[in-house]
């Protein structure tokens, strides 16, 4: 998930005064409505290179997924509502144009002047529909619940399938509101991608791990577990002894019994963890640091876990 300053800077991508859809409706569509220009902008907040979601390319970014747009209208009293379009538990984040501005009356603007819509009026009154809330401000509820919250600059929503977020603004009666504020949302998951899995690795074999993906990807490889390079010899991490190999081990440089990979033919330490660049069907090869002609004697396997780390 992306970090709270991350967030904060989302509007700033956006060009909040224009829409890049035709039309806009308070039920949101799945296409993308952001441009381009700012959604790679936006990838990068996350890790990624590339951030276009393009139909026949095998991959979608695997953090935000999804994402568009919407309008809160602050003379509609039944708001705008985002439902869930998917059969699995989400998290949305809104984040709405802090520049946008409404009145809670335009034929009286002294008493009711243009406000922001993150904080409203400031200030609590009675005749509102979140009396505790901030009069004016942009406020939701989830699903049949009669709570209401604050959005603010940006909230994040966990959403059952089929569960609605409502958003509204903060008044008792609408009919002489004017203004609106467009409300981004990015919803976070991963449907029929895998973006992360492991796999085992045998102390006294090889196991060869092939880009499951039909891009060019970066994945982030985070062994655990203990093993033996000898059924007599102490369990040890896949990090290895503290003394080097020596002759006729995989890696001669490498620690005893540390995790190794094999790339362009050469053998190389992982350690920790490490992230490597795969091509479309590239494979590489992970094995222990022992000599292969006593393979037999090694003993258990660890786990190397994996990440999608970057689409390329």
């Amino acid at each position: 998930m992306a970090r709270t300053e991350n967030w904060n800077a989302l509007s700033q991508l956006f060009d909040l005064s224009q829409t890049d859809a035709d039309s806009i409706t308070p039920t949101p569509s799945i296409a993308p409505t952001a441009s381009t220009e700012n959604w790679n902008a936006l990838s990068q907040l996350f890790g990624l290179e590339e951030g276009e979601t393009i139909e026949g390319t095998g991959l979608e970014p695997p953090m935000v997924l999804r994402h568009g747009q919407f309008v809160v209208e602050a003379v509609s009293e039944v708001g705008a509502s985002f439902i869930n379009p998917l059969d699995r538990t989400v998290q949305v984040t809104v984040v709405p144009d802090k520049t946008a501005q409404w009145t809670l009356s335009k034929n009286s603007l002294e008493k009711w002047p243009w406000v922001n819509i993150l904080t409203g009026m400031n200030r609590a009154y009675g005749s509102t529909i979140a009396p505790k809330l901030y009069g004016a401000a942009l406020i939701f509820k989830t699903g049949s619940s009669s709570e209401y919250a604050l959005v603010g600059a940006q909230k994040t929503i966990a959403l059952q399938p089929g569960e609605s977020a409502n958003f509204f603004c903060n008044d008792g009666h609408f009919k002489d509101n004017d203004g609106s504020v467009t409300v981004f949302w990015f919803l976070e998951t991963c449907p029929g991608i895998v973006t992360r899995d492991n796999f085992s690795v045998e102390a006294a074999g090889e196991q060869t791990f092939t880009n499951p993906f039909d891009r060019t990807v970066t994945l982030h490889f985070v062994p655990d577990g203990e093993w033996k390079t000898h059924f007599n010899a102490n369990a040890i991490s896949p990090i290895g002894s503290d003394a080097p190999a020596g002759a006729g081990y995989r890696d001669s440089q490498a620690a005893i019994g540390c995790l190794l990979v094999k790339i362009n033919g050469k053998w190389q330490a992982i350690g920790s963890a490490t992230s490597l660049t795969l091509q479309p069907t590239q494979s590489f090869v992970f094995a222990c640091n022992i000599i292969p002609e006593k393979a037999n004697e090694a003993r258990e396997s660890i786990t190397v876990n994996w990440v999608l780390e970057a689409v390329l």
